[in-house]
């Protein structure tokens, strides 16, 4: 699975709702451990009290998704101009 897909997919969990996400997972993941603990991992460090995080991941997954289709806008993500 592609790099892209994988991000595609993960930025699909986050906006599934959490008490549907294992059902989801299931899904997606088709018997892909490695795919699953990798999600999880994600989802854990998503539920980290700090706040931001889950923002930050939905931002950054979105931002590669974005990238990597060729449809990246530096100035709609904030980064500066030039750089």
């Amino acid at each position: 699975m592609s790099p892209t897909r994988k991000v595609a997919l993960f930025v699909l969990v986050l906006e599934t709702p959490a008490d549907k996400r294992p059902g989801f997972l299931h899904a997606v993941c088709a018997g892909d451990h490695n795919l699953r603990a990798r999600f999880g991992a994600l989802l854990v460090a998503r539920d980290e009290p700090d706040g931001l995080t889950h923002q930050m991941l939905l931002v950054a997954a979105r931002a590669l998704a974005a990238y990597s289709a060729g449809d990246f806008d530096r100035a709609s993500f904030g980064c500066a101009a030039g750089r």
